[in-house]
């Protein structure tokens, strides 16, 4: 599997591994303030997710690592974006047609949240979108998916650790939030699974660190076209998606480079 990032810069040694996944573990206790309030759960995790993205940024601004090496580069923010549109737009049309559909066979699908727009509900769609998505993706995919495998010297094994990394980094905040060891543990495999399955694969192939931010924050905000949650169904087609869109973007990367050097080998003639 070719991939467009670049970890030439990246050091080889693990003590800022383990120094970063000790800082960055850090904002998660924030969930020790008991926040009584919705807008206080957002307001606390906007600053941590603000935490968490410093951290990344700043572990990747000590090895000097430029923004076009992880995928953050002018190119790679218009493609991202625009991909993340084309896949957006894609899950509320299939979105509509399974609620078309379940209503012509009598079956009631429902959205899977009843959202109240407000102020408050525009805020946590930002703090979701915004925050969290490109503060996870920064720390997690920037530094950390391409620190492990410079310093594991392999791709695979170092993307297996970077996702079992970011589901057991969600246990502290689980554990403080009451739930069970048994409940913790299974909520980091699933969450290590899908890190591995929707984002680092994704990641690793794309570079579009963009396009997995703002897919982040779908993930914690689902929302389609026009602007109401999306129904199970929708939610899970979601993710399939992600392949479809993302390897209709990679052919059309190939035809496009393709095209590239036969109008380089036209004009040479």
């Amino acid at each position: 599997m070719d991939t467009p990032l670049k970890r030439n810069i990246f050091r080889t040694e693990w003590k800022s591994v383990v120094f970063f996944l000790t800082l960055v573990s850090l904002p998660t206790f924030w969930v020790l303030l008991r926040p009584a309030t919705r807008l206080q759960e957002i307001i606390g995790t906007i600053v941590a997710a603000t935490a968490i993205g410093l951290i990344g940024g700043w572990f990747l601004y000590r090895e000097k690592v430029p923004a076009g090496d992880i995928g953050l580069g002018s190119l790679s923010w218009t493609e991202g974006v625009g991909v993340f549109v084309v896949w957006w737009i894609l899950v509320s049309i299939v979105d509509w047609l399974v609620l078309w559909i379940g209503g012509v066979f009598g079956i009631v699908l429902t959205p899977m949240d009843s959202l109240e727009w407000s102020w408050i509900t525009v805020l946590d769609w930002i703090r979701a979108w915004l925050f969290v998505g490109f503060a996870e993706e920064i720390a997690f995919r920037g530094y950390l998916h391409n620190k492990l495998i410079v310093a594991l010297g392999r791709r695979w094994p170092g993307m297996i650790l970077a996702a079992l990394a970011f589901g057991l980094w969600h246990v502290p905040g689980s554990l403080i939030g009451g739930n069970t060891w048994l409940g913790v543990l299974t909520q980091a495999v699933f969450f290590a699974a899908v890190s591995f399955l929707a984002f680092n694969l994704t990641y690793e192939w794309t570079g579009l660190l963009p396009f997995l931010a703002l897919f982040h924050g779908w993930s914690d905000f689902p929302l389609i076209l026009p602007l109401r949650a999306p129904t199970a169904v929708g939610g899970i087609v979601g993710y399939l998606l992600i392949f479809v869109v993302v390897g209709a973007y990679k052919l059309w990367l190939v035809r496009r480079s393709k095209g590239e050097r036969f109008g380089e080998k036209k004009h040479a003639a």
